[in-house]
């Protein structure tokens, strides 16, 4: 990679460029990735010459900046640059983070500092431990969060949730100051702290109980609402009258409601099983299939190609992929191919799963397949290029996503054997039965999968993890090897 962003800086040097390594040489730091900015642009767009250059700029920076005498505030700057970038450059992050975690253990710093350095790490997926470590503690020490403006408290609880770790007594003590003192709070802080909640999965009954009270009373716009709605289906916490009334407004809208809006809140209904049963007070059934008539009807070209990966996503859950059209899923895979590559601070990559899960959703035969495989083969590719920035779980969902939608290429699915088998330990019972799925319908032989150890290690993660649910019952793990997992074929 090195040796392609010497040539490129060789071949291809514009003035920013030389600019900003000459910055470098004179402690310019902050001008410099400013600079560098503008002449390398956005890390991650398919650009190889420019992200080669990207490399080669932040091992030149990594090597110039002394983060042991260069104040903290400086290198959060210097480091947003970059992140605002999308340099996701893992070994630049591991290797400068070593020195940074040296610096705040041993120095004073500030809270407001601390926010920032974990908001920079959350925007390129990276997790320092130190410094999410020393938020957590200076936030609980000394009743912080009850003296924290109402506004700074809810910009630090998005800044944990986006690093998303669960603290339960963080986040306890921001619910019980909100019950308390609810009325300091605005309706955008009350929406963002709901959304930190929904985030790191916790439930806080009496605080949603008291946000609904507020915000039901609220003239909230309709995206608030809808966002609203998607949280409170997340934490699965059920308000029928919060979503009568929004259903009646959506359903009698005059027109120009984006499909993506009508999707979301018919997903959080169908998480929260209100999607069947009228009763004389509200007929939520009804209200549901004119949503998804809704989502049907003006999911077109016109409206796909302002959509965004999140939107795209609920629509195809919410209708399956197998009644649509396959020009509209053409349409919506090349939306989809357009944000994984030119928008990459959209992070649209973690909705793929959810798209290719709505398309496989209901296939049984290939006429029933409305994604043409050009479209499956692209994701394929997509995927081994970009398996980094994905969850385990996300590949596992994809992959037998594109092997129901009829990419059953044995080389493609070979591959992944040694990836699931080193990552073995991190397999949920979910995962182990999508993998199962995905190599039976493929029809892969046991010679090209290289005997049957696979088969056979997934089978035993999978009593494993049975046995640890069940506690300390005993299980005939024989017996229970051929109920749960069988290799067909």
């Amino acid at each position: 990679m090195l040796t392609v962003a010497r040539r490129f800086l060789s071949a291809h040097e514009t003035p920013q460029i030389a600019q900003a390594f000459s910055l470098l040489s004179t402690r310019h730091f902050l001008l410099s990735a400013k600079t560098a900015g503008v002449g390398f642009g956005m890390y991650g767009t398919g650009d190889v010459e420019s992200d080669a250059g990207w490399v080669k700029y932040t091992t030149q920076l990594r090597s110039d900046l002394n983060i042991t005498t260069e104040p903290l505030d400086s290198i959060i700057a210097i480091l947003g640059t970059l992140a605002n970038h999308n340099v996701c450059i893992g070994t630049f992050w591991t290797k400068i983070f070593q020195d940074i975690d040296q610096k705040i253990s041993s120095e004073k710093v500030k809270l407001s500092d601390i926010i920032e350095l974990v908001q920079v790490c959350n925007k390129v997926d990276y997790r320092s431990s130190m410094a999410i470590s020393k938020l957590l503690g200076m936030l609980l020490d000394n009743e912080t969060v009850w003296t924290l403006n109402p506004s700074d408290l809810a910009s630090a609880t998005t800044v944990v949730a986006n690093s998303m770790t669960q603290n339960r007594l963080l986040f306890s003590e921001i619910g019980n100051r909100v019950c308390l003192e609810i009325d300091d709070f605005t309706n955008p802080d009350l929406i963002s702290i709901m959304v930190s909640f929904s985030k790191v999965n916790l439930m806080n009954s009496e605080m949603f109980s008291a946000l609904l009270r507020r915000l039901i009373d609220e003239d909230l716009s309709l995206d608030d609402r809808v966002l609203v709605g998607h949280v409170l289906s997340s934490v699965r916490f059920r308000s029928d009258t919060f979503f009568k009334h929004l259903c009646s407004d959506l359903i009698t809208s005059p027109g120009g409601v984006s499909p993506g809006v009508f999707a979301s809140v018919g997903m959080s209904m169908k998480r929260l099983k209100m999607d069947s049963g009228n009763t004389q007070w509200w007929s939520k059934e009804d209200d549901f299939k004119s949503l998804v008539d809704r989502v049907s009807t003006n999911l077109v070209p016109s409206q796909i190609e302002r959509m965004n990966a999140k939107e795209l996503a609920n629509c195809i859950q919410l209708i399956g992929g197998k009644n649509l059209r396959m020009r509209t899923c053409n349409a919506v895979m090349e939306r989809m191919q357009y944000l994984l590559t030119k928008d990459p601070l959209g992070r649209s990559h973690i909705h793929l799963a959810s798209l290719m899960e709505g398309f496989a959703r209901g296939v049984s035969s290939e006429k029933e397949i409305g994604v043409h495989v050009d479209h499956t083969r692209w994701v394929a590719e997509w995927l081994c290029g970009n398996v980094y920035v994905l969850p385990v779980h996300d590949v596992v969902s994809i992959n037998r996503a594109i092997a129901k939608l009829g990419f059953k290429d044995h080389n493609y699915h070979k591959i992944w054997i040694p990836y699931y088998l080193e990552r073995l330990d991190t397999l949920v019972k979910d995962d182990i039965t999508l993998i199962s799925d995905n190599y039976n319908a493929i029809g892969m032989s046991d010679t090209l999968m290289g005997g049957r150890h696979f088969f056979y290690k997934l089978g035993k993660r999978f009593q494993e993890l049975t046995v640890e649910a069940n506690g300390d019952k005993e299980v005939n793990t024989q017996k229970k090897y051929r109920n749960l997992l069988r290799r067909l074929g």
